[in-house]
Parts: C-alpha cells; sequence; structure tokens
C-alpha cells in the first residue's frame, strides 16, 4: 500500500474538488480500489502503487487543464479518468479546433466543417459556399484565430 500527498498550489480547490466535493466524488468514481481524502489544498491517495501512479498522471492532466483554462466540467474530468488524453496528447479530441473561453470547445459538427479544416492545413486559399446558417463564417474565424 503506497501513500502520496498532492498539493494544488495556485488554483482554488474548488475549480478541482467541485462544490461539496461533487467533482472528487467523479474523480473517486473511477478510482474505486483508491482512498481519496481531501483537506483545504492536500489531497492524499492511498492504495496499490499502480493506481497510485495511475491517479497521478491523471491528476497532474486535471491541474494542467485547469491552469490553462480555469476551470474543468464534469465531462472533462471523465474524459481525463477514463485513460484519453492523459497519454500524452493534450486534446484527444480531433473535431476541437480550439479553446475558448472558460475552456470552450470549439469543434467541428460536420464532415464538410472536417473537409474545410483539412483544405485550409493543405492550401493557403479556400473559397466556400453553401447554405446560409451551416457555420462557414464561424469555422472560418475559428481557424483564423488558431
Amino acid at each position: 500500500m503506497q501513500e502520496k500527498e498532492f498539493i494544488i498550489e495556485g488554483i482554488d480547490p474548488i475549480s478541482i474538488l467541485g462544490v461539496n466535493n461533487s467533482k472528487l466524488r467523479l474523480i473517486k468514481k473511477h478510482f474505486p480500489t483508491l482512498k481519496v481524502i481531501a483537506r483545504g489544498e492536500v489531497i492524499k491517495v492511498a492504495g496499490e502503487p499502480k493506481e497510485v501512479e495511475r491517479f497521478s498522471k491523471r491528476f497532474k492532466e486535471m491541474k494542467k487543464h485547469v491552469e490553462r483554462f480555469n476551470s474543468i466540467t464534469e465531462s472533462d474530468i471523465s474524459n481525463l479518468m477514463d485513460d484519453g488524453p492523459a497519454n500524452g496528447s493534450e486534446g484527444g479530441d480531433d473535431s476541437v479546433l480550439l479553446y475558448g473561453n472558460k475552456g470552450l470547445r470549439i469543434k467541428t459538427r460536420t464532415k464538410g466543417h472536417e473537409r474545410l479544416v483539412k483544405s485550409t492545413e493543405k492550401n493557403d486559399l479556400v473559397l466556400v459556399s453553401g447554405p446560409a446558417g451551416t457555420g462557414k463564417t464561424f469555422t472560418a474565424v475559428a481557424l483564423a484565430v488558431r
């Protein structure tokens, strides 16, 4: 059995742990074999060394996310804890164009948007036509900001 402490410095504990520890309970669901205790800015984890190491990697990813976007949603936590993007990649989702305010994901929604993104990566100038309200300008602005 291994014990490890994680200190949350420079980050509001509520942004990681949630109001009334709601996000902490979600984290605990993903690591049922670990004993996770949060007191102030210190999180103590106890369990099998392999699981503690896995938790450590996931928690570091969570901290990076909160440092970058100032918040983390429950769906972000689920994605990070499900052995997803923590393998070294930052996003995990190819359809995400960029992250907006408060970590809001701006992503492609249709195959046409994906084709537009791919063609802008290959070409300097891309002309797009189509019906009004289909997201041509929105996607183009997101690509320009990126």
